[in-house]
């Protein structure tokens, strides 16, 4: 019988090369955290609508702000949470418009007070 050893590949070509599995970091006690689950084709259609501006991110805040309130449809959008995704008012507000017209969310605006927002499922969504 033959030895076949010397046809085998060299262990850096071997396709069964052992991967270091490492865990996603994850927040230390105490820390805000984003919520789940996200409806990832909720999210994608806010990213694909608002393109590069400030609606991804006045969206992770408002998944942010439904995670604190239990999972609630419906949130009061401040300007703190706000400033922690890095958005200024105004940014906010364009923000907060493309996702409406993309009805992904509805929204109540009273003068001087900040918006209440209501998170829509996808399948109110224009596509």
């Amino acid at each position: 019988m033959r030895d076949l050893t010397q046809f085998a590949l060299p262990p850096s070509l071997s396709s069964q090369q052992h991967v270091e599995k490492k865990l996603a970091p994850r927040h230390k006690q105490g820390e805000p955290f984003l919520c789940g689950p996200i409806p990832l084709n909720w999210l994608c259609h806010a990213a694909n609508v608002t393109g590069r501006g400030s609606g991804l991110a006045v969206a992770l805040a408002l998944w942010y702000l439904s995670g604190l309130n239990k999972h609630g449809a419906t949130v009061r959008l401040n300007g703190s949470t706000l400033r922690l995704f890095g958005l200024k008012r105004h940014a906010s507000y364009r923000g907060l418009r493309t996702l409406e017209e993309a009805n992904l969310v509805k929204v109540k605006r009273h003068d001087g007070r900040n918006p209440i927002v209501t998170l829509l499922p996808m399948s109110e969504a224009k596509s």
